[in-house]
């Protein structure tokens, strides 16, 4: 039978860190020797950074670490300080080639996976190994949450943000509320967290399981000017990107906006959901930069030099069905013309960024663009 732990590892309410290098598999299948390599590499800066961060090494399994924490704030500040640390080595050059590797904004070498959870797990003494292991509902999350990050990418969960919400200042931050996680009967909330270095990384949302909770959406928006048409356009989960683009699902044809400046999507659970697509002024909800979040009634939503107001509807999709018959449009094109019928180009400039109405994009909800 284990005993009580004895060699100094924390026990109650403790954060645990789950992590994992995405595509190992393959990579060890091509690349062998330059995988035994970086995998030395990779576990040498992994342990640097539990040292700094006083965490407790509960067992690495392959590429995998568990780690503890008695403070939430050394978890998350240990998982940033390892995704920054991988930028900084210099990996064999073969695993460049790969797309598990690949350097891209914000990339570079192995990509890691991390997913960070806080709770009152049991501990015990391994009496085997000498070293305490963590058991229950508690680990279990903390490995389901790993599990639905991407490479890269440091998932935490709600009980994890309300611990260190404005304790790790400067945070990129990216909300999904009520993902269902495989093995976990209720829905609970994720946040993606990066540090400001790596505020250029392109990551998807959770990988969910799969389920009813899934069933395919259809949600209309609308697109409105005062005494002029409306036209409307499904939105389902894939992203419905913005910019200035013609490849972009919705153009707006603006100076201030960036080629593909945001992407606005409905999540599993059916939250409306913007994010700023590496846009160069940026994507504002209620005057602060977001990297992505969800929105909710009244919020403001900036693009480029262009502000809206979200209102949520609550009708259901089945309701806006004659309007997306009669107004569908693959790709609208959003000009000072689709606004306004004055002679001058100021004026309809003006036009734009003080009249636009973009009624949009959950069960009949609007976006109104502000004055």
């Amino acid at each position: 039978m284990s005993e009580e732990p004895e060699d100094g590892a924390p026990i109650g309410a403790v954060s645990i860190v789950f992590t994992d290098i995405e595509g190992s598999t393959g990579l060890w299948e091509r690349h062998e020797s330059e995988m035994a390599v970086a995998l030395r590499l990779h576990d040498a800066l992994v342990r640097q950074c539990i040292e700094s961060y006083g965490g407790y090494e509960v067992k690495a399994e392959g590429d995998a670490f568990m780690v503890v924490f008695e403070v939430a704030r050394h978890a998350v500040s240990f998982c940033m300080a390892v995704q920054e640390s991988l930028m900084r080595v210099d990996w064999p050059e073969a695993l460049s080639t790969e797309p598990a590797a690949l350097e891209a904004p914000g990339f570079k070498g192995l990509r890691v996976r991390m997913g960070v959870h806080t709770g009152a797990p049991l501990a015990r003494l391994n009496p085997m190994t000498g070293r305490t292991d963590y058991f229950g509902p508690v680990v279990n999350r903390a490995a389901r949450v790993s599990a639905a990050a991407a490479g890269g990418q440091i998932l935490i969960t709600g009980p994890v943000w309300m611990r260190v919400q404005g304790e790790l200042p400067g945070l990129v931050v990216e909300h999904f509320k009520g993902q269902h996680l495989k093995g976990i009967p209720e829905a609970i909330d994720l946040v993606q967290v990066l540090p400001p270095t790596l505020s250029m990384r392109t990551l998807p949302p959770p990988q969910v399981a799969a389920g009813d909770h899934t069933a395919s959406l259809r949600v209309f928006g609308f697109l409105h000017r005062v005494g002029g048409p409306r036209f409307a356009f499904p939105v389902t989960r894939r992203a419905v990107t913005i910019g200035r683009s013609s490849a972009c699902d919705l153009v707006l044809a603006e100076d201030g906006v960036s080629k593909v400046h945001c992407s606005l999507r409905v999540d599993p659970q059916g939250h409306f959901v913007v994010r700023d697509e590496g846009s160069t002024n940026g994507t504002f909800v209620n005057g602060q930069p977001v990297k992505g979040m969800p929105l909710q009634q009244d919020d403001r939503l900036r693009i480029g030099e262009v502000e809206f107001r979200l209102q949520i509807g609550t009708k259901k999709a089945e309701k806006a069905r004659a309007a997306d018959e009669q107004f569908t449009v693959a790709t609208r094109v959003l000009r000072a013309s689709d606004v306004h019928t004055g002679p001058s180009r100021g004026a309809m400039a003006a036009a734009l960024i003080g009249g636009l109405l973009l009624v949009a994009l959950i069960l009949g909800g609007v976006l109104v663009a502000l004055g």
